[in-house]
């Protein structure tokens, strides 16, 4: 009698043990799905957010010469119809010194359109105010373009033009304003 109360005491310990195990298991699943899930919901209601931050992070390309993170953001467009590492070489030389910092980023929609409720086409531009190099020169204009969403056109998906102003000198890398002339954006 006390071997097979034992027995099971031992056998429910282990269905304790697994239930417990699974429920833990859920749990997690359903505290990963939220956040993801609402991710997604942050990410499609404020996109600016995302965008900060992936702004800083390109400053930080920029600024350590990672052209192939940058190009990877690039739109299909782009990518196929320019030499966008030749470009980047021709941007860094264009450049008084080597990019190491600005005073603020940010990223603001320009262009939006909805249809039936969903998003169909999302432009922004991302801007680094001041952008400074090590030799003191501030440019005054240092900024991309994207789209977030083109249901139109999507090989315009991604960045198209990063640009650098001063003074009426600029620098270009992608697409360009003839460019828009013959592909479909």
């Amino acid at each position: 009698m006390a071997e097979q109360n034992k027995n099971s005491k031992s056998k429910a310990k282990k269905i304790v043990i697994t239930i417990l195990v699974v429920v833990l298991s859920l749990g997690l699943l359903a505290i990963i799905g939220t956040v993801a899930l609402g991710a997604t919901i942050i990410n499609g209601l404020f996109p600016n957010i995302s965008l900060n931050s992936q702004a800083e992070k390109n400053f930080e390309y920029l600024k350590n010469h990672k052209t192939e993170k940058l190009i990877k953001q690039f739109s299909k467009n782009a990518q196929n119809y320019h030499d966008l590492e030749q470009e980047f070489e021709d941007f860094y030389t264009s450049i008084d010194g080597d990019l190491i910092g600005y005073d603020k980023a940010k990223c603001t929609d320009y262009e939006k359109y909805v249809d039936a409720g969903k998003t169909t086409k999302h432009a922004f531009t991302c801007e680094y105010e001041n952008a400074q190099t090590s030799t003191g020169k501030v440019y005054e204009s240092l900024s991309y373009n994207l789209y977030k969403t083109n249901d139109y056109y999507p090989d315009a998906v991604g960045i198209n033009t990063l640009t650098i102003r001063d003074e009426g000198e600029r620098a270009v890398v992608g697409l360009r304003g003839e460019d828009f002339d013959n592909i479909r954006h």
